[in-house]
């Protein structure tokens, strides 16, 4: 082959060779615009997004992204969900202490001014009671708090549950006894793994909410009994139904029906939240029914161990 020959062919393979470069330039090139519109576009999506605390709805091809918009938009539903539930409970936290407080200052200025000495003790009674009353609804407040953030360290150990059933129900027989009412206790042996205050103070609520509620003349009957390897206690008690559009509500904080709205019988509205929420980190739990005349709790225990 010629030199003049083979230079032809040479610069024909190099036109080529260029050509195909600037193409695959041109391809890479719109490819990259594209491929970066794909994956910008939906990055800017979720930063105005991010920044107007509004859901991310434009989302793209690459599944990483979405992902990541997805678990975006489900952080911020629950973020909404959580302040809603706190401006709910400082709502509730408000309206709860804004009775006591008007008492404690009108019976204050009945003091004040010289009330007959026959009525400076049955004032003096009502402010102990109030106080006492506050004092116990921010207990349990911060006790509600404490469970809910998470920093609510159990300190463990094995508790005779008949002795501290029989116990705690048994400070209520004599609040019993004044509406004609009889405790029954059906308990069995049975120890469990628990927080022994904390369980005291769940079984102190559902006892002090049996016998707030039970009927004059009522009883108030609490089993305990094995169930394989766990237990489970029952509080039945005589009294009215709860109804049905409370049951679903009727462990939320505060939550109290027309039923049970008046301040000798109404409780703070944080017992039941409580009892729910203790179990809970005992990996139990606690159900409510309504039978013939009276209410049935429910509580479950796991397995021991």
């Amino acid at each position: 082959i010629s030199l003049s020959k083979s230079k032809i062919i040479w610069d024909r393979i190099g036109g080529t060779l260029i050509k195909s470069l600037l193409l695959a330039l041109a391809v890479l090139l719109f490819l990259s615009r594209y491929l970066a519109k794909q994956i910008i576009q939906p990055l800017e999506n979720l930063q105005r997004a991010t920044v107007s605390g509004t859901k991310c709805t434009v989302l793209g091809p690459v599944r990483e992204i979405n992902q990541l918009a997805d678990t975006f938009n489900r952080a911020q539903s629950q973020l909404k969900e959580d302040l809603t539930r706190e401006r709910d409970l400082m709502r509730a936290v408000a309206h709860e202490l804004k009775t006591p407080a008007a008492v404690l200052r009108s019976y204050a200025e009945g003091l004040q001014e010289d009330i007959a000495p026959d009525k400076r003790e049955a004032y003096l009674r009502v402010l102990m009671e109030e106080a006492d009353r506050t004092g116990k609804l921010v207990e349990d407040l911060l006790e509600l708090t404490r469970i809910d953030s998470g920093k609510t360290p159990l300190r463990m150990e094995e508790v005779d549950l008949k002795e501290l059933l029989a116990q705690v129900f048994g400070r209520y027989e004599r609040i019993l006894a004044q509406k004609d009412g009889t405790l029954f206790l059906l308990l069995d042996v049975f120890t469990f793994p628990c927080d022994r205050r904390r369980m005291e103070q769940a079984a102190d609520n559902l006892a002090s909410n049996a016998a707030r509620f039970c009927a004059r003349g009522g009883t108030v009957t609490v089993h305990l009994r094995r169930e394989g390897e766990g237990a489970a206690f029952t509080v039945d008690n005589d009294g009215p139904n709860i109804p049905a559009e409370a049951m679903e509500r009727i462990f939320e904080p505060f939550y109290r029906g027309d039923w049970a709205r008046d301040r000798e019988s109404g409780g703070s509205g944080l017992g039941l939240a409580l009892v729910k929420r203790i179990l809970a980190l005992h990996g139990g739990g606690c159900t409510v029914q309504n039978r013939k005349n009276g209410v049935l709790f429910t509580v479950e225990l796991p397995k021991h161990g």
